[in-house]
């Protein structure tokens, strides 16, 4: 389990400066995290399971314009 907006930014990009990006991703993106309180929380296998996911969407190719 991490512990707020640091300890996410620290596993997801390797930069605890990165809160900015972890608070727009979970307001904006769905980023599966909670907050108890003021902080933050995510577990490790949910952010990998939706890096994932987000992984199989960019790989899907988009449907051709209808003519």
């Amino acid at each position: 389990m991490l512990v707020g907006a640091e300890a996410i930014a620290m596993f997801m990009f390797g930069d605890p400066d990165a809160t900015r990006r972890i608070y727009h991703a979970w307001e904006a993106h769905g980023l599966p995290a909670f907050k108890v309180g003021q902080a933050l929380w995510a577990r490790k296998g949910a952010l990998v399971a939706w890096v994932d996911a987000k992984e199989s969407e960019a790989d899907r190719p988009s449907d051709p314009p209808a003519m």
